[in-house]
């Protein structure tokens, strides 16, 4: 059997597992119980992301040809503010910054998985700091989309910031990619992995990350996505 067959068994039998979580959680969703209610359909959706994604990831992990669609970015960032926010401590808690209105033609699937590889990664880093914020901010600057990722957790160490962020500042992700911004033994954040995966899905949009200054408080981690905006 060849990888890409290989691939493609592996995704169908995920897809498989992943119904059967879904059709329970449509029997929750049905609860009464507003706080079961509410955690069910966080699942249902984290499912149906997984699906999604299942359906357009080639062997080689980065996934295949983008499917753009027209997206409100809103409702994007509050999928990604609900996945994300088990990974946080109370008070701590996660924000979002962005114009009822703002609509971009994305792949929404690429776009939800750079915000929550990138989101996931400074819940953790305010947890084990005992920050108290992460911060969606989305706007638009004429047809450029820029969605801000930031957080008051203990910052990206320097050796990270020069492996994720230097030269050259847009890597793939490698597996001697030092530990990035939460990363834990546990591997809650997939190895460290997260910041390294966002830039490379960020590549294969043609958009960019760019992280804030080494000195400011924090980490604020920025995604550009040019001519996605509608005049």
């Amino acid at each position: 059997m060849t990888r890409e067959a290989e691939w493609a068994s592996l995704c169908h039998d995920i897809r498989n597992l992943l119904t059967t979580i879904a059709l329970d959680a449509d029997v929750l969703c049905a609860s009464s119980d507003a706080d079961v209610k509410r955690r069910a359909d966080r699942i249902r959706r984290a499912v149906d992301a997984c699906i999604s994604f299942c359906g357009k990831v080639p062997p080689n992990g980065m996934g295949g040809a983008a499917t753009m669609e027209q997206t409100d970015i809103l409702e994007l960032l509050q999928d990604v503010q609900s996945l994300s926010t088990p990974a946080l401590e109370q008070p701590a808690r996660i924000s979002i910054d962005c114009p009822p209105d703002l609509l971009a033609h994305v792949d929404r699937t690429a776009l939800l998985r750079i915000l929550i590889n990138l989101t996931l990664n400074a819940a953790l880093a305010v947890t084990d700091s005992n920050g108290d914020f992460v911060r969606l901010a989305a706007r638009h600057d004429g047809a450029t989309l820029v969605i801000d990722v930031e957080d008051d957790g203990p910052g990206l160490p320097a050796n990270v910031r020069a492996a994720t962020f230097g030269s050259p500042r847009m890597q793939p992700p490698t597996s001697s990619m030092p530990p990035t911004q939460g990363a834990r033994k546990d591997n809650r954040t997939g190895g460290g992995q997260g910041v390294p995966t966002a830039i490379a899905l960020a590549q294969a949009l043609g958009g960019t990350l760019d992280i804030g200054p080494a000195d400011a408080p924090g980490t604020r981690i920025r995604l550009t996505l040019a001519n996605v905006i509608a005049p």
